[in-house]
């Protein structure tokens, strides 16, 4: 039996308080095993990204660029419940939640089209689908759908959340029509994707998901669909559990002796071996009806999605716009700023200092990139912009515009800001006064 696999479902330390380990980490421990490829699915973020990057760099895996995306169709869930006759506003509080929170959704990235469309798709559910999280659904997913594989999400993903909402009402003897409209919504999913829509298997050691494994791999048999195993890893090794406890504690605001801390009761969320994971299957997943062909076979599925997925080479050149005599530039504005303020002595003496400094540097380009972000941000977007850090030592920064803080007023060093240790090409730039005031 093979034991190689690709992890297509992982969280980094940019899971923020929810995942314990770095990319390199990850890179790392599949570069020993022999795994040729690793995802990095982020809740809801793609900061990992260069990180990751540069990690599959370093020890030749392929990185597959993810996220596990917050999927919300509020309002096919609305106008369904409406449909029925029923009021959202007759709901409790409990079943509002139960319809309209937030379910996840693994996305991984083909091919630079692909990681376009994700940028465009995380951008969009940002900027216009935020209620609490930035939320996709599948209508925005169709629009982005180029270059994108979707796995069907962990148990708390929208098909699982209809599976888990048939179990729970059949242990208690009602009806439900959870099933079938997960079916649904399986059949939905694959009319968009096609072979690129894959149910996701995983077996995290929680209440009922011997059921819902089950019932996910009739629905995949049933549509045709194929089934992938991940193991949605939160840390590295099985100890890495406790350190997890602590940070969803944190995040929470309690402590991690807290009956009502909401974190998985399993320590299974460790990086497991594809052979580690045969052993959970044997132990409590595998059946009759689902033999340990089906879990082979969702583990070749994982390297058949790498196969997939082209190596990520994002284009790294500095994408800086070009700026004709960036130098002078810089002086006019300097200069102009220092008459209308009706400014001189020590002030020209200090523009002259740093302009000579900035542009040896050849930062002259920069600081009219940061002028004109900070103009459109404040006069266009009508968005205050505060100084960072040690830029309020700059007296240039302060007369383009950039902050509002007067060096020279607050004794405020600007060697802190720009020292002449730092690198660059040390043209020299020779500036008379009268050039300064002009």
């Amino acid at each position: 039996m093979s034991s190689i696999m690709v992890p297509l479902h992982n969280h980094t330390i940019y899971s923020a308080l929810d995942g314990c380990a770095t990319p390199s980490e990850y890179f790392n421990i599949c570069a020993e095993r022999g795994y040729p490829a690793v995802a990095m699915t982020e809740h809801g973020n793609m900061a990992s990204v260069p990180d990751a990057y540069l990690a599959s760099k370093d020890t030749n895996v392929k990185y597959i660029v993810g996220i596990e995306a917050y999927y919300n169709d509020h309002e096919l869930r609305r106008r369904e419940i409406e449909k029925s006759g029923v009021s959202m506003r007759s709901l409790s509080d409990e079943d509002k939640s139960k319809y309209l929170r937030h379910r996840h959704l693994t996305i991984l990235c083909k091919n630079m089209t692909g990681y376009r469309n994700l940028l465009k798709l995380r951008s969009v559910a940002s900027e216009c689908r935020f209620y609490r999280k930035a939320r996709v659904a599948l209508d925005l997913l169709n629009q982005y759908k180029d270059g994108l594989i979707i796995l069907s999400g962990c148990a708390n993903g929208p098909l699982s959340f209809d599976i888990m909402r048939y179990i729970k009402a059949t242990k208690r003897g009602l009806e439900s029509d959870g099933l079938q409209a997960a079916n649904d919504l399986a059949r939905r999913f694959k009319g968009v994707f096609g072979d690129d829509y894959y149910i996701e298997l995983q077996m995290p050691g929680i209440e009922d998901d011997i059921d819902l494994f089950r019932h996910l791999v009739m629905i995949a048999r049933s549509l045709d669909i194929k089934t992938v195993i991940t193991n949605d890893a939160h840390y590295i090794s099985e100890s890495g559990y406790e350190l997890q406890r602590l940070m969803m504690a944190v995040d929470q605001n309690t402590t991690i002796d807290d009956d009502n801390l909401f974190i998985s009761d399993s320590s299974s969320g460790y990086f497991k071996t594809r052979g580690q994971l045969r052993d959970t299957f044997r132990q409590a997943y595998e059946n009759d009806a689902i033999g340990l062909d089906t879990f082979e076979q969702s583990c070749d599925n994982t390297i058949e999605i790498a196969d997939k997925c082209e190596v990520f080479k994002p284009n790294t050149d500095l994408k800086l716009p070009h700026i004709d005599n960036a130098d002078a530039v810089l002086i006019g504005l300097v200069a102009r700023a220092l008459k209308e303020k009706n400014l001189g002595g020590e002030y020209i003496e200090r523009a002259k200092f740093e302009l000579d400094r900035i542009n040896e540097k050849e930062f002259a380009p920069y600081f009219l990139i940061c002028r004109e972000i900070v103009r459109q941000s404040t006069e266009v977007l009508g968005m205050p912009v505060g100084p960072r850090g040690s830029a309020g030592g700059s007296l240039v920064c302060y007369l383009i515009g950039i902050h509002s803080i007067d060096p020279i007023k607050f004794k405020l060093d600007f060697n802190r800001f720009l020292s002449s240790s730092r690198g660059g090409r040390m043209l020299t730039v020779n500036m008379q006064e009268d050039e300064i005031i002009k």
